[in-house]
């Protein structure tokens, strides 16, 4: 028979309390998006006005007595440290891990959206290499679509800095920026951002853009093409059309007729056709 504890530690998943804190005492993991008073913005009114109805999740500061760190809520946090009130929150009982406090953090952005595609992929990937997990794992772990992983990694990795910097102004939303990220070349990258900012274009018509741009190839140059008669062979431009034979016809007949009247061997015939 197992002892039973005298001092159970509470199970997060099942037996937790919420409690208030003083916002001034809740820090932020190494990893977390710096958390400005212009990022709160769209979180300030509500909270003001309906209060706080989503707990943060905090542990203990390995450090500071007393203090504790965001495992979720970092910008609640900095709201309610402004509002001057206190926090809300759910003590875990001991500091999750690495990988732990990553996929908190990739539930809560991706799931309400509070992060860029940028922020959740250097998270993912992170995550990727402390599990060894590969993409598909990383989605099912998550809670996300393989698709939508995807995009999100792709995004990241093939992304120029213009683009970027672009959809981090609002210059251009995300799924912009994402269409304009899936063409390989860098010049291709900002002739697209251009065209999007300076006509103010919207989704599709960027995709179309996009499309085209993707499609557009140097023009090859067509293989010579070969024609052989009576131990003779002509070789003429691949793009030649038959009105280029009728006239190089028309030049040969000219020469021929000057070289029967010289009685010429047909090694002059180079400058023969010149006085065509």
């Amino acid at each position: 028979m197992e002892p039973v504890s005298r001092n159970p530690q509470p199970d997060p998943r099942t037996d937790f309390r919420i409690v208030e804190v003083d916002a001034t005492h809740v820090h932020s993991p190494p990893g977390n998006r710096i958390v400005t008073l212009e990022s709160l913005s769209d979180l300030m009114p509500s909270l003001d006005s309906d209060g706080q109805l989503v707990p943060a999740i905090l542990y203990e500061h390995p450090e500071i007595t007393g203090h504790f760190m965001a495992a979720d809520g970092n910008r609640r946090a900095m709201a309610m440290r402004v509002l001057g009130r206190k926090l809300k929150a759910v003590i875990l009982p001991k500091a999750p891990t690495e990988s732990e406090l990553i996929r908190l953090r990739i539930a809560a952005n991706f799931h309400r959206k509070n992060a860029s595609a940028y922020e959740l992929a250097a998270d993912i990937q992170r995550w990727m290499e402390l599990e060894g997990a590969n993409q598909r794992q990383a989605a099912e772990a998550h809670g996300i679509s393989a698709s939508q992983l995807s995009k999100v990694l792709a995004k990241a990795q093939t992304v120029r800095a213009a683009v970027r910097e672009a959809e981090e102004a609002k210059r251009i939303c995300p799924d912009v920026a994402r269409l304009i990220s899936t063409l390989p070349k860098e010049e291709m990258q900002r002739e697209a951002l251009q065209q999007a900012i300076s006509r103010d274009l919207k989704r599709d018509t960027v995709e179309n853009i996009v499309t085209r741009m993707k499609g557009a190839k140097r023009p090859r140059t067509a293989k010579p093409v070969k024609a052989k008669a009576d131990g003779v062979t002509l070789v003429a431009p691949g793009d030649w059309t038959w009105n280029h034979v009728k006239e190089l016809a028309e030049r040969l007949k000219g020469a021929a007729a000057r070289g029967e009247k010289l009685d010429a061997p047909l090694s002059l015939l180079p400058s023969l056709l010149k006085g065509v």
